[in-house]
């Protein structure tokens, strides 16, 4: 895993950068704080969030199954798809019932 672009920029958050993320995540309506702590508790990539459907969601069994866009090979080379299973977090009832 790279930290750095090749230009030397940083490419994660660190842990100050993260906390203040989820601060600002917490004031914002739903849907966007959703998206928000999606991002920061799977660790998935933003373009990985996008494809992410109710159906790759399994609220009772605790998990997002999460379709990596890296491309990848078989044995054969042919192009294969990847989900990873992440954990998912129980709601709080007092996150879930604002706007």
């Amino acid at each position: 895993m790279r930290l750095h672009d090749p230009a030397g920029n940083r490419l994660y958050l660190n842990a100050e950068e993260r906390a203040a993320f989820l601060a600002v995540a917490h004031r914002q309506p739903a849907r966007d704080r959703t998206l928000c702590e999606t991002l920061h508790f799977t660790r998935c990539r933003p373009s990985e969030l996008m494809q992410i459907t109710p159906a790759r969601v399994d609220f009772c069994g605790g998990i997002i199954a999460i379709r990596s866009l890296r491309k990848r090979e078989d044995t054969t080379g042919r192009a294969k798809v990847v989900h990873r299973t992440v954990p998912v977090l129980p709601a709080k009832k007092s996150r879930t019932s604002q706007p």
